[in-house]
């Protein structure tokens, strides 16, 4: 960057847009919470609700940053389809997230409740109409949609930024990824881009994506208050076109090269975050952007920040997925294989049962303790930063690369041969090994079935480290071999995490069964505890 930077130059007018949206957002920040009228559950439940949330997340796979996305979620469907409630649900579902510490006290305040009712009232036309238990698919379908609308709401100030963010690294990205071999029209290129940067850069799963290309193909649908004039018949056809643009195979073919730019972007936003703490005004703030010392200084502190809270997320990540396996594995143990040896084969084995025990939690801890946090590339960041957001000249870093063509039928048919005989090698392998150590066939489903969840928990794992770390990676003939037989095994266990809690025992168990008679106590607890607390008021006047 050169010494005479000039800051209208230099810096884009998105970047200069999204630097002026922050600063006032902080602003407006400061002036909220001297607001008093927040609401507010019964702080003495606060921690047994919170305890109950975390014992309930630890049997999730799910990535942390949508646990409180799938936490609305659960209490719509917990509300509408067992409780039967079509007024006033917002507040309740509001006072729960609190409770339960998806949101902080001070951040809701009692008159946005009616937004959040407003949207479930939206939804509410098509839900009531799709029988939970005959097409449940379809129900899950559109209430996610719906929890999807109301996270969005919830992090107001972070959409508004993403918004911007999305117009930043879409114009940048679009400068060095080619799209010409995609044969599709430009608009679906452009939706299938949007949501590769949806996606590879803010990490959203599939629900959001399908809300967020609502708002991209049809902008008015936010701001509906009534969907009872669409015929049913018309809402299968969006959400049928939703669906294909998500499964879209040119997606996965934009996703990696998306990818590569997910560190840089972040130090960006996380630096952004941090200047605007540090500055003494606006003029100071925009100033950071115009010092390449500062703004290298800034980048730098804000590298080795987001090491440490890699190495944090992954060891959160590490912990509860080890309590799943525990939790799980042994319930699984208890109530099938242990009962299978005992009463059908006769006989007892000790070693398979420990073995599928103990085996895929240590084994998920060894694959995490092999994570190495390199520090090498600190320049070569520091150079991808000024290159990417900046009017510098294209070195080693930012690129133009092509998205790949979809090959023909006879090559894709041959590469997908290839690829099942690799699963079908693999898995014969493994079971003929099991069958040498005595494994029973309940002890060797369930070994493969744990494998294969710990195999793609490790490389989630991993991946959190490699995209937060590394600008680029060399794999080695060991490296290409190692994946030939780890990649089926992921790819199962990708598909079991995807589908998982339409199958878990536990998660069943603690939503149906324990969650509504124990948030019902609470509920109770709470409005005892207010009624006490007046008529305690009331004696001390």
């Amino acid at each position: 960057m050169s010494e005479n930077l000039s800051f209208k130059k230099t810096i884009s007018q998105e970047i200069e847009e999204y630097l002026n949206l922050v600063w006032q957002q902080e602003r407006e920040k400061e002036k909220t919470i001297k607001e008093e009228n927040f609401l507010k559950p019964e702080e003495s439940l606060g921690k047994v609700a919170r305890f109950y949330e975390k014992i309930r997340n630890s049997l999730e796979v799910r990535e942390e940053h949508l646990l409180r996305q799938y936490a609305i979620a659960r209490i719509l469907r917990r509300e509408i389809v067992l409780e039967e409630k079509k007024e006033d649900i917002a507040k309740e579902l509001l006072l729960e997230l609190i409770r339960g510490g998806y949101l902080s006290e001070k951040e809701i305040l009692e008159s946005d409740i009616p937004e959040f009712e407003k949207i479930i009232k939206k939804y509410s036309y098509l839900i009531e109409k799709i029988p939970f238990l005959e097409k449940k698919k379809e129900f899950d379908w559109w209430l996610s949609l719906a929890a999807a609308e109301i996270e969005k709401k919830l992090s107001r100030q972070f959409y508004q930024r993403e918004k911007i963010l999305v117009r930043i690294i879409f114009k940048r990205l679009a400068e060095v990824i080619d799209l010409k071999e995609i044969n599709l029209e430009e608009k679906q290129k452009k939706g299938l881009f949007y949501l590769a940067i949806l996606k590879g850069i803010f990490k959203y799963d599939s629900v959001i994506l399908r809300e967020r290309l609502f708002a991209f193909y049809f902008p008015k649908w936010e701001e509906m208050d009534d969907l009872s004039f669409l015929e049913r018949k018309n809402l299968k056809e969006i959400a049928f076109f939703i669906e294909k643009q998500i499964k879209s195979p040119y997606l996965n073919k934009i996703l990696p090269l998306v990818k590569r730019y997910f560190l840089l972007f972040h130090l960006f936003i996380d630096s952004v975050e941090e200047a605007v703490l540090l500055a003494e005004n606006k003029e100071d703030f925009l100033n950071i952007f115009k010092d390449e010392k500062r703004m290298d200084s800034l980048l730098e502190r804000n590298y080795w920040r987001r090491i440490r809270k890699t190495k944090e997320k992954v060891k959160r990540l590490i912990f509860r997925s080890v309590i799943f396996l525990l939790l799980t594995k042994t319930i699984l143990a208890i109530i099938f294989e242990y009962p299978y040896e005992t009463y059908f084969l006769k006989q007892k084995s000790y070693f398979p049962l420990l073995t599928n025990i103990f085996f895929h939690p240590l084994l998920l801890i060894l694959i995490s303790s092999s994570f190495r946090f390199t520090i090498k590339q600190k320049n070569l960041l520091l150079q991808g930063e000024k290159e990417l957001l900046f009017e510098t000249e294209k070195e080693e870093i930012i690129f133009k690369e092509k998205v790949p063509k979809i090959k023909g039928a006879k090559i894709e048919g041959t590469l997908d041969f290839l690829w099942f005989a690799s699963f079908f090698i693999v898995f014969s392998l493994i079971i003929y090994l099991l069958k040498i150590l005595k494994f029973n066939f309940v002890s060797i489903i369930f070994f493969l079935l744990f494998l294969t969840l710990v195999s793609y928990l490790g490389w989630r794992a991993r991946n959190i480290v490699k995209e937060n770390i590394t600008l680029k990676e060399k794999n080695g003939f060991l490296g290409i071999i190692l994946s030939f037989f780890a990649l089926p095994i992921i790819k199962v266990g990708e598909f079991l995490v995807r589908k998982l809690p339409n199958f878990n025992v536990l998660v069943f168990l603690m939503d149906f069964i324990i969650e509504v008679p124990f948030k019902a106590v609470i509920r109770g607890l709470e409005e005892w505890f207010s009624f006490a607390r007046k008529k305690r008021e009331e004696i001390e006047t």
